[in-house]
């Protein structure tokens, strides 16, 4: 393979890390020995990255996404053993060192991550470190419609590059057992209900921190929506409950 095939196959597997997602093999083209080359490739990041996290774990945790891929590569590898991995490769060509190359990602990105878990764990502290990045936006609550369980006070920080955000909580009531409060997201590129954001309880009385949990990707959040529901949510909420509002 020349060198110039080489470098566009290293650039496709750098971009896939830079953004947290899966390396395209259609940048290989039909050519197996060319897909083998681009998974050598893949699992050499991997390793690089891995043996970085070794000394730099506290300061420059492995991001999440990087370490599920990697979990998952190496856990693929497992489940496939002794069979080679269906990418179109020969056997013959493939070298014996690579399953356990993966399994030794895979190992080194479960520990980061559980090493950035356990250190970054607590919802303020992270909050706190993606308003650093200075990437995020931030808009405060505003009342809803339903004054029966409080008012809230707080905002909603959310970065549609990382795909992250927290929900700052303060003036909301406990509800009733059978109840929990749910998170909708108002995108401007989905045509009807709202992104589910996840359901929260109260853990303490105050100030409460939420992760945001999407359950599909928001390309342009518009609104933030705080509704009351039964235990366990809903899949579209009727909104006959809104305690809460943040509109960007």
């Amino acid at each position: 393979m020349n060198e110039t095939r080489k470098e566009q196959l290293a650039e496709a597997v750098l971009d896939a890390w830079e953004v947290g997602a899966e390396v395209d093999y259609s940048a290989a083209g039909d050519d197996p020995a060319a897909r083998g080359e681009l998974l050598q490739l893949e699992v050499t990041a991997a390793l690089a990255a891995a043996a970085l996290a070794a000394v730099h774990a506290a300061e420059n945790p492995m991001p999440a996404a990087f370490a599920a891929r990697m979990a998952a590569l190496g856990r693929d590898v497992v489940e496939r053993a002794p069979k080679p991995p269906s990418i179109g490769v020969p056997v013959s060509r493939r070298p014996n060192g690579l399953p356990f190359g993966l399994g030794l990602a895979a190992g080194f990105a479960i520990a980061w991550l559980a090493l950035a878990e356990s250190a970054d764990s607590d919802p303020e502290v992270r909050r706190e470190e993606l308003l650093a990045t200075g990437r995020s936006a931030s808009v405060a609550w505003q009342a809803g419609a339903s004054k029966a369980h409080g008012v809230v006070h707080g905002d909603v920080v959310w970065c549609t590059e990382r795909q992250e955000g927290y929900l700052r909580i303060d003036g909301l009531q406990p509800l009733p057992e059978g109840h929990q409060y749910q998170l909708w997201i108002v995108d401007a590129h989905r045509v009807g209900a709202p992104v589910d954001g996840g359901l929260f309880d109260l853990q303490k009385t105050g100030e409460n921190v939420v992760p945001i949990t999407a359950r599909l990707p928001v390309r342009d959040a518009k609104a933030f929506v705080v509704t009351v529901e039964k235990q366990g949510g809903v899949v579209v909420s009727d909104q006959s409950d809104v305690v809460a509002v943040a509109t960007l």
